[in-house]
Order: structure tokens, then sequence, then C-alpha cells
């Protein structure tokens, strides 16, 4: 860390605005990771109701 040398309080306060922003992102990650996934299952579930109406038929 470059900023450690000039200022160790700065230092300080940068690393933790930088994890805090790499959880924020982590989370955001996740979060849009689940929402495709789930609207894959929704989908897929979609179709198996449509085969079982025809299968029915």
């Amino acid at each position: 860390m470059i900023f450690a040398k000039i200022n160790p309080n700065v230092g300080q306060i940068y690393s933790k605005i930088i994890s805090v922003a790499l959880i924020v992102i982590i989370t955001m990650i996740v979060l849009v990771v689940e929402d495709r996934m789930s609207k894959i299952e929704c989908r897929r579930s979609n179709v198996e109701d449509r085969m079982s109406k025809i299968e029915v038929k």
C-alpha cells in the first residue's frame, strides 16, 4: 500500500473502503447469479408443466 507509507490513518481508511466495496460487489454478483438461476428453474418447471399437460391429453 502506497497510502500506508504516507499516512497510516489514510491507509486504514482506504483499506476499509476497499474491503467494503469488495463485499458489496461480491454480494451483487451473488444476487444476480441467484436471480438468473431462479429464472432458469422457472423456465424448466414451465416446460415440465407443458410436457405433463401434453402427456395427459
